[in-house]
């Protein structure tokens, strides 16, 4: 696996690779493989995240599950580029003049819709248009649909790689063998 545009392995977790998240399928072997690969790896990498994690997240209607993925959230690193300013609209009164920012989770917007038009939906297309435009190089996923349908075109054309955490685990193991990343 190569490292990334600057020389960094750089982590984007979906919502679905919250610790809370995974530990829901506690029951299945596979789930509970791919929580302690991902404790592997936050070991001795950072995991970044965005706001559209956290709005996504916000929309657990259990409060005390929602606390607790809100706190997963909290433990990895914001991406620098996380909204975008797309406008001021200004609200001019007799003695009051209000300035309201008006925000997009999307840095950019071609990319998202050319994301959206290659099948993804469209909050997986929102996630990785954020990782894309972070320079993050692995979109660390559970979601098989996106890895089986995606991967070629994503590592092809914007260089991230969609892995579940065991794979990105197994690949990183192996650079540590060879002593160094590799494809």
């Amino acid at each position: 696996m190569t490292i990334g545009r600057e020389g960094i392995l750089k982590i984007y977790g979906d919502t679905n690779t919250l610790h809370n998240n995974i530990s829901r399928h506690a029951d299945q072997v596979s789930y509970q493989r791919e929580l302690a690969a991902l404790m592997k790896i936050e070991e001795k990498h950072v995991i970044y995240f965005s706001n559209r994690v956290v709005n996504e997240l916000m929309k657990t209607p259990e409060v005390t599950r929602r606390n607790k993925l809100k706190g997963d959230s909290e433990k990895r690193t914001r991406v620098a580029n996380d909204e975008k300013l797309l406008r001021i609209d200004t609200q001019i009164g007799q003695s009051t003049t209000i300035n309201c920012p008006i925000m997009s989770l999307v840095q950019d917007q071609g990319m998202l819709e050319e994301f959206v038009k290659r099948g993804l939906d469209q909050l997986d297309a929102e996630h990785i248009s954020q990782a894309v435009c972070n320079k993050c190089n692995v979109f660390l996923t559970l979601d098989e649909a996106i890895i089986k349908r995606h991967y070629a075109w994503l590592k092809k054309d914007f260089n991230i790689r969609a892995l579940k955490p065991t794979r990105l685990f197994d690949l990183l193991e192996g650079a540590l063998f060879f002593g160094h990343l590799h494809p």
